[in-house]
């Protein structure tokens, strides 16, 4: 009795499962199985083949703010993250000195014309004079030299103005172009002198960026430079944007170390939102067309794929032509508006049920 019982229970618990599934009962009790699927109608796309390299975020113009002459900073009128416009004034140096050899110079220049006039005069009556033979040629070679020492007299006294002028000029540092201050080096009262170069910090005050438009180099093998040229559209993706741009440059010849290719992309940065040393991934488009597409991962078995007519799904032949990075060329097989399923292809057969998923 016990051995029958257990026989029993089995065929009962299959019974009791036959014909559940995801799907609706059909007419005569039995369920049919439905997948659910998400599909993409083929239409008329732009199939692209590109090539990624990862690289760094650069402003497209970047100036380290540095003084033509020595001096200490008297003001800096600036802070970091500030925007300021081409010609803003920066930094302001101590011109005190050069304020008064200003003064010295001019009152130096007043004396050397009088006295380039003077000598002017004489040489001139000593010339008339001579031709006369009133004088003999010694007091007129006499007369000729005071004249031109008065003259060098006279520029050496116009030079020392133009130069207590330029360091005056120069003591005032203005932004050569529109952007942010990214980096204050120095504060007021710190001394700067640009002969120091790379020294300690250096002679620089202020760093200056203009990235609204940025710049990335990527390194490029030797396998694939061929295929990129200057030109070539381009993807600077970021986080959670990507700018379009283009190749503006590329090296002639490979790295002796790496054998890589140097290539620059540029991309205008609409609101700043990429930032100068953000790491971003770099798409170069080397070949693009626009044909009847559908995507790639709706291929199966490499040359078909499964249409979607009123609730079924259909197994078709197709042909391919260009195959791009998402999306693959329709040369026949399916028509322009059919939907083909992108997703739940696992397990699907021509002529089963589906679902499309909203």
């Amino acid at each position: 009795m016990k051995k029958g019982l257990f026989l029993i229970i089995p065929l009962v618990l299959a019974l009791s499962f036959c014909g559940k599934g995801p799907g609706k009962a059909g007419a005569k009790g039995q369920t049919q199985v439905r997948f659910t699927v998400k599909t993409f109608p083929a239409q008329i796309l732009t199939i692209r083949k590109s090539l990624s390299f990862s690289g760094t975020v650069e402003a497209s113009k970047k100036a380290n703010i540095v003084p033509k002459i020595s001096g200490k900073i008297k003001r800096i009128y600036v802070e970091e993250g500030e925007k300021v416009k081409k010609g803003h004034l920066l930094v302001e140096l101590d011109s005190e000195q050069a304020q008064i050899q200003l003064q010295q110079a001019k009152g130096a220049l007043l004396t050397a014309q009088a006295n380039f006039r003077n000598a002017q005069k004489n040489f001139l009556r000593a010339k008339r004079l001579l031709s006369e033979q009133a004088i003999s040629q010694q007091q007129y070679e006499k007369a000729h030299l005071a004249f031109q020492a008065a003259r060098g007299q006279l520029e050496q006294a116009k030079a020392a103005v133009k130069l207590a002028e330029f360091l005056i000029k120069s003591s005032k540092l203005r932004a050569p172009f529109s952007g942010i201050i990214t980096n204050k080096l120095k504060e007021e009262g710190d001394f700067v002198n640009p002969a120091m170069g790379g020294f300690g910090s250096g002679p620089g005050i202020l760093v200056l960026m203009d990235f609204s438009r940025i710049k990335v180099y990527v390194d490029v093998p030797s396998s694939s430079i061929n295929l990129i040229h200057r030109g070539s559209p381009a993807e600077i993706i970021g986080e959670d944007l990507t700018l379009r741009g283009k190749v503006f440059s590329v090296s002639e010849a490979a790295d002796p170390t790496s054998k890589t290719f140097r290539v620059g992309v540029m991309a205008e940065n609409p609101g700043l939102r990429l930032k100068p040393g953000t790491d971003v991934t770099v798409r170069i488009i080397y070949s693009q067309k626009q044909a009847l597409a559908i995507p790639l991962k709706a291929v199966v078995e490499g040359n078909y794929a499964f249409v979607v007519k009123e609730g079924v799904a259909k197994k078709r032949k197709v042909k391919l032509g260009l195959k791009g990075d998402r999306l693959v060329e329709v040369l026949s097989g399916i028509n322009p508006g059919e939907k083909v399923v992108v997703e739940g292809i696992f397990g699907l057969y021509d002529g089963a049920k589906v679902e499309e998923e909203k």
